[in-house]
């Protein structure tokens, strides 16, 4: 999987542009946002009730159930957690640079925020280095522009994963699907009421 990212933010003409390339090219999707700016943000919202629901009244059932399906939610959550963790430990990063070029009106600012952004490098690099499988040295660029206000940023990486390891994790998901839906049956704990 190849992923290419360019930020441009000049003021004039920003845009976002996101390429995406799978399987050695066999599937690419290309997207690109212009940014449209606009002076005013508004935001309104419409408020529908029907006289029926605004009646109803709230039982110790209505409170048990809202309960067990927040418990189901928190299962399937944490069950999703460690598959998607679990396929991130076996991603391997091939490729991964960034170039900032960026500036503000002020000097100091502009280092200030050069600064940040090494340690903002060093982070994702950690993070990197922590959950996958570094097999590159990330490059890492940023290059201040004094005098005046511009932000360009481009993010090029290449993540891969072998075949096998998607498969084993969706025949882990299935089968904890099965037995989360053959629980609920009662077909592991006796039968349910």
């Amino acid at each position: 999987m190849v992923v290419h990212i360019r930020f441009n933010k000049t003021g004039e003409k920003d845009f976002l542009k996101i390429k995406l390339k799978l399987f050695n090219g066999l599937y690419r999707k290309r997207v690109e946002i212009p940014l449209i700016k606009s002076k005013r943000i508004s935001l309104s919202y419409e408020k529908r009730s029907d006289k029926g629901e605004e009646n109803k009244k709230f039982t110790y059932d209505d409170v048990q159930h809202i309960q067990s399906k927040y418990e189901e939610y928190l299962q399937i959550m944490k069950n999703g957690r460690r598959l998607m963790e679990t396929l991130i430990r076996k991603v391997s990063v091939d490729k991964l640079q960034t170039e900032i070029r960026f500036g503000v009106n002020e000097a100091d600012w502009t280092a200030y925020i050069t600064s940040f952004i090494w340690t903002f490098h060093s982070w994702l690099r950690l993070f990197f280095e922590k959950k996958m499988i570094m097999t590159c040295t990330p490059q890492h660029s940023v290059y201040p522009l004094f005098g005046g206000s511009v932000f360009q940023m481009q993010l090029s990486c290449m993540f891969s994963i072998r075949l096998g390891h998607l498969i084993k994790i969706g025949i882990l998901y299935l089968i904890e699907k099965r037995v989360s839906n053959h629980r609920k049956a009662g077909g592991v704990y006796g039968t349910s009421n």
